[in-house]
């Protein structure tokens, strides 16, 4: 009841120069219709879940983040198979459910996938998944039989995302470890996309396209909203953002986003060779990927889209 409270508290304050109107973002009617298309869960995002989305998809297109700067995302939320991790106990499968829908996904593939990080064939045990609550999200269960999602975007094909991107992913806390939240790299050339929140030695970090002069900034809780941007080749090019504040610049920029080949993967390093690396245990409540952010937009509308959405599922931190 606190939360239903609470999204019409969101929904008034929204339409507060008009009457209170209750209804779905096209985007979320469509995530919905991909859900059941896909038929990856045993049931269908609840009435909740579409609004709650539909609150976030309000947001972002308030602070004029979608269309055109957003190009995926998934809120990692809708049902899922249940069983001892919330995410599925068959030993044949690697769906996971509605979590692996993005909301939007105008760049990429229709599904995240899972992949292999370790040489076994994924499986549905693997994850550990709850939509809402304090110790909601998804993750791996364990970083010792990891896996990853595929969001099948290859840097390549992206046109014109030297100096204009950003990644972001809100996340739910975890130990220090040597894993990665969101990359894709190419091994021989170094060309890198990559974001970090407790890194052993490093903490949270930002490589966009080059690993030499990206911003890092101690952190050991790993929680709240993660955000690294590219919006220019000036030496401070690179910025990172953990919620409101801005958390570090980079020194140097380069590299060359076309010289990347691998897909972008979430809970993981993907690059050539081999073909995964840098698992992360640590669960995550959902991540976007687009155009480059400013500053004010980062602080103001994106920050509070995530924070009304995670305050709704129970997540916030």
């Amino acid at each position: 009841m606190s939360r239903l409270l609470l999204l019409l508290a969101l929904a008034t304050s929204i339409h507060a120069a008009g009457p209170v109107r209750f209804g779905l973002d096209p985007a979320v009617v469509n995530w919905n219709l991909r859900c059941q298309q896909y038929n990856v869960a045993p049931a269908f995002p609840s009435t909740f879940t579409l609004l709650a989305s539909s609150q976030w998809m309000g947001a972002v297109r308030a602070a004029g983040l979608y269309p055109g700067t957003i190009i995926r995302a998934n809120l990692m939320c809708g049902p899922s198979y249940g069983g001892t991790n919330g995410a599925g106990d068959s030993i044949v499968s690697g769906n996971i459910g509605s979590p692996q829908v993005p909301l939007i996904n105008d760049v990429g593939d229709a599904l995240d996938t899972a992949v292999n990080i370790s040489p076994v064939t994924p499986l549905q045990f693997r994850w550990k998944y709850a939509e809402t609550g304090q110790s909601g999200g998804l993750g791996c269960v364990s970083t010792n039989n990891p896996t990853a999602l595929d969001t099948g975007i290859i840097p390549r094909d992206v046109n014109n995302w030297t100096n204009d991107i950003h990644v972001c992913a809100y996340m739910m806390g975890g130990p220090v470890e040597p894993g990665v939240t969101i990359s894709a790299v190419n091994a021989s050339t170094l060309d890198i996309i990559e974001l970090t929140t407790v890194y052993t030695g490093f903490g949270q970090i930002t490589a966009a396209w080059s690993t030499l002069g990206f911003p890092s900034n101690t952190d050991t809780n790993g929680t709240g909203f993660y955000v690294g941007t590219r919006t220019s080749s000036a030496t401070n090019g690179i910025q990172q953002y953990r919620n409101r504040t801005a958390t570090g610049s980079s020194t140097t920029v380069g590299g060359n986003p076309t010289n990347v080949t691998v897909s972008i993967t979430i809970f993981g390093q993907h690059t050539t060779t081999p073909a995964m690396l840098a698992p992360i245990s640590h669960m995550c409540a959902g991540y976007a990927i687009g155009r480059g952010v400013t500053a004010s937009q980062v602080t103001n509308g994106y920050y509070n889209a995530w924070q009304q959405f995670e305050t709704l599922m129970g997540r916030q931190k």
